[in-house]
């Protein structure tokens, strides 16, 4: 008998998310195996300071310090509007990560240190505005990494 893998919708995801960091990351350690899916999820509506997080701070905004268990996390179709977009310190599992065809808008992006396990990346097709776009320090595990058509 095989155990079923959680799995949050995009809907689901969100009404998590938006409980703040700590109980998304206590879900996450409660749940190391789950798929999660920010598919078509359009941020930008989570923007201002009544929609955000509970607890967040705009230079937190939307997931710096949030952890992400070993299935696959999908933001594929993701809009973040304009503004900045922390990634900060967030650590992905071992899942594949796709951030295929996101649309970032203009802001500055940063994944500064944040950790990718074993899966695939993908920022296939993803666009950046006009910002600084910053990778440093990041770690990627041992799985495929790709920017194809990147703009």
């Amino acid at each position: 008998m095989t155990e079923e893998i959680p799995y949050l919708n995009p809907e689901e995801a969100i009404t998590l998310w938006r409980k703040g960091r700590e109980k998304w990351n206590r879900w996450v350690q409660e749940n190391p195996s789950a798929n999660i899916s920010f598919q078509f999820v359009d941020f930008s509506h989570y923007r201002d300071a009544a929609n955000r997080p509970v607890g967040m701070e705009a230079h937190h905004w939307p997931f710096a310090d949030f952890q992400f268990p070993n299935g696959e996390v999908s933001f594929w179709n993701a809009q973040f509007g304009d503004g900045d977009v922390w990634f900060d310190y967030t650590k992905f599992g071992n899942g594949n990560v796709s951030f295929w065809n996101a649309q970032f808008g203009d802001g500055n992006v940063s994944f500064n240190r944040a950790q990718f396990g074993d899966g695939d990346v993908w920022f296939d097709e993803a666009q950046f505005g006009d910002g600084d776009v910053s990778f440093s320090i990041a770690q990627f595990g041992d799985g495929n990494v790709s920017f194809w058509s990147t703009q």
